[in-house]
């Protein structure tokens, strides 16, 4: 039935972008309250192969995958340079996606870290295979190569989720 309603104006479309993203970027901020106030419980529930609460009793899976649709729409919102209200703002969007990978990476979900993945690495490939910007996709890939090795060594959460994982398909 969504077929039959007019087009939303790309001054609405973007606003409702931001609206999601800032949205995101709270929500994470509001569920890291907890982990940071009890740390150690949190990563005893990850060595038992729980999951990192989420505000709201949003599933830690959703979440993550709200997570990885963030950050594509922060790059969107950076990419496409067209400003809602001031000029700086795509700089805005950019910080808040890169925000957005940070909590992907603490809250450890492992959905959402293989869409956030898989999805980096199509948008890699788009760059060098249609773009044809060789050398800027293969800074990218060596940068997304490196992401997830620096982050299991660097976030704790991380590399107990890491742990628990290879244990599991052992």
């Amino acid at each position: 039935a969504l077929w039959i309603l007019p087009a939303f104006p790309p001054k609405m479309w973007r606003a409702l972008l931001w609206i999601f993203l800032i949205g995101q970027v709270v929500l994470s901020l509001i569920s890291l309250g907890p982990l940071v106030l009890d740390y150690e419980a949190t990563v005893l529930a990850i060595k038992k192969n729980g999951n990192v609460p989420v505000a709201g009793s949003i599933s830690h899976i959703y979440f993550g995958l709200y997570l990885v649709e963030a950050v594509v729409i922060a790059l969107y919102l950076f990419r496409e340079d067209v400003p809602l209200f001031w000029k700086k703002e795509k700089w805005l969007a950019l910080g808040l996606g890169l925000f957005c990978v940070v909590a992907l990476h603490i809250f450890t979900s492992r959905t959402g870290l293989l869409a956030f993945y898989s999805t980096t690495f199509l948008i890699v490939l788009y760059y060098l295979f249609y773009q044809k910007t060789y050398l800027a996709g293969i800074a990218m890939l060596l940068i997304l190569i490196a992401i997830p090795f620096v982050a299991i060594q660097t976030i704790p959460s991380l590399k107990m989720r890491w742990d628990v994982t290879v244990w599991d398909l052992q």
